[in-house]
Order: C-alpha cells, then sequence, then structure tokens
C-alpha cells in the first residue's frame, strides 16, 4: 500500500500532466479526494493501471459530473452576534498549456471511435505511445491536427480545391513542420503497382518530373515518403490518394 501511495506522489511531482490526470481522476471518480493514502490499494491500482494503458481519459469521460466539493457559505445569525461557517478555498489546479487543444481531442475521442482509433495510432506511430493528450505540447497536436486536415482534403477532391481557390486560402508546402518526424525506421523496396491504372500512372509521372525539374520539391517529396510511408520514395508504389495529397500540400497541381 505504502509504495503505492508513493508511486503516485512522485508521479504527480515528476511530471504535470499525470498530476492534472491524477486529480481529474479523483474529481470525478473518488468525490474530490486527492489523497492517495486515503483510499484503498486496489483504487490506486486501477488508476496506475488506466493511466499506463492508457484507458484513463475514457473512464472520467464516462463518470457522472461530480458534485460541487463544498457547500456555498451560509450565515448563523443569533440575538447579538452573527456566526458564519468557514469554507476552506480549493486549491488552484496546476497550470497546464495547451488546454484548449487537448480538450479538443478529448471532446473527439469521446463522440467519435474513429477520431479516438486515429489519435491512438498517431500517438503509437510518432508519438510517445501515451495517448493522453495532455502529454504532448501544443506542436504535437497541431500537427495531428493538420494531419487529419490534410487527409480530409484530399478526399474532398476537387470540391476543397475549388473553396480554397475562391477564399484565397494558399496551399502548405509538404516541407512544413507540420509533419511529424516518424520513430519508424525506413523500409525499402520496389517495384511498380499502377498496373492498369492510367489515372495514377499519370499522377506517377507528374511526381517524377516534379523532382526532375526541381531539387526542392524532390527534397519534399522524399521527406513526405521518409515521414508517412516508411521511407519508400518510388511514387508507384504509393495508392493514388497519396500522391494526390502530396501534390495538394506541395502547391502542384493534381
Amino acid at each position: 500500500m505504502d509504495s503505492l501511495v508513493s508511486q503516485i506522489k512522485t508521479l504527480q511531482r515528476s511530471d504535470a500532466a499525470a498530476k492534472k490526470s491524477w486529480w481529474e481522476y479523483c474529481d470525478h471518480l473518488l468525490n474530490g479526494i486527492r489523497d492517495p493514502a486515503k483510499h484503498e490499494a486496489s483504487t490506486l491500482e486501477d488508476f496506475l493501471s488506466r493511466y499506463n494503458n492508457g484507458t484513463l481519459e475514457e473512464a472520467i469521460a464516462c463518470a457522472p459530473t461530480p458534485a460541487p466539493t463544498h457547500a456555498p457559505p451560509k450565515a448563523v445569525v443569533g440575538a447579538r452576534a452573527t456566526v458564519r461557517t468557514l469554507v476552506r478555498p480549493t486549491a488552484a489546479p496546476a497550470p497546464i498549456s495547451n488546454s484548449s487543444l487537448a480538450e479538443c481531442i478529448k471532446s473527439g475521442q469521446r463522440h467519435s471511435s474513429s477520431w479516438k482509433t486515429a489519435w491512438q495510432t498517431y500517438c503509437t506511430l510518432h508519438g510517445s505511445g501515451m495517448f493522453d493528450p495532455s502529454g504532448y505540447d501544443e506542436a504535437f497536436i497541431t500537427s495531428f491536427l493538420d494531419y487529419l486536415g490534410g487527409l480530409a482534403l484530399t478526399n474532398m477532391g476537387g470540391a476543397a480545391t475549388v473553396v480554397m481557390a475562391t477564399s484565397g486560402v494558399k496551399r502548405q508546402s509538404a516541407t512544413v513542420s507540420s509533419m511529424p518526424a516518424a520513430k519508424r525506421q525506413c523500409s525499402v523496396g520496389s517495384g511498380d503497382t499502377t498496373s492498369n491504372d492510367p489515372e495514377k500512372a499519370r499522377l506517377v509521372d507528374q511526381i517524377k518530373a516534379l523532382q526532375r525539374s526541381d531539387n526542392t520539391a524532390k527534397e519534399a517529396w522524399w521527406n513526405y515518403c521518409d515521414t508517412h510511408h516508411g521511407c519508400i520514395r518510388d511514387p508507384s508504389r504509393h495508392e493514388s490518394y497519396s500522391l494526390v495529397h502530396f501534390l495538394n500540400e506541395y502547391g502542384a497541381s493534381a
């Protein structure tokens, strides 16, 4: 029991995000009692297990909204004096940066199973493997949102291009820092998978010509492949939607 209490106290001292997660867990599931020494060992084990396997946010999201910890001040008026009950102020939560972005991710997970799966997969491939968005900085969460936005634009195809043109929105280069640094080892291989798809063949030829004519474009394509597709740089080995996505991001007409 003492070792579990020590683990949670050490976790709070060393990690502000972990401290916030423990406070939220207590507020939603443990009646706001944040002293780990006042809980059963099974409760502490449940928190540590959920925190380590990434299911803590789901448990908190499914919990009912906690009731106020303290009742409002009341005054008891006597014949000659007024006695007021004293209410101990609640400690202010630790300051957390990018809280609005983290809440955006949490809200998406609560309302969309596809969003939740996408976030967890992204964390596994590009992050630390932890699924709590409070544990990531603003740049990481923004890169996830940019990545999803790029996929959505690709899926909407020509309609998105028309909207961007009429609204004056400029496409970003594929070399922008919003693309995450992948933690996977590069893979190698070759083979033309265009088969009898003339549209894909056209996209492949376009990317190859772009690389030959512009070193910046070549570097952008290589960076795109290294980041998102295991360093496979042969455009004929990618699906058509990936080729269109790159061309749109780079600013070339697909």
